[in-house]
């Protein structure tokens, strides 16, 4: 039960740390779009 539980525990951290960089991508692409957008480069 326990390798069970470790197990579990790692997919959720390894889940979260893979969402936490996505979202830092998602905000960077954002942010200089709407630069772009601000500037008339878009």
């Amino acid at each position: 039960m326990l390798s069970t539980n470790w197990f579990r525990n790692v997919l959720v951290l390894s889940l979260v740390a893979a969402l936490s960089v996505t979202l830092q991508r998602v905000t960077r692409l954002r942010q200089s779009i709407l630069q772009k957008a601000f500037t008339g480069e878009l």
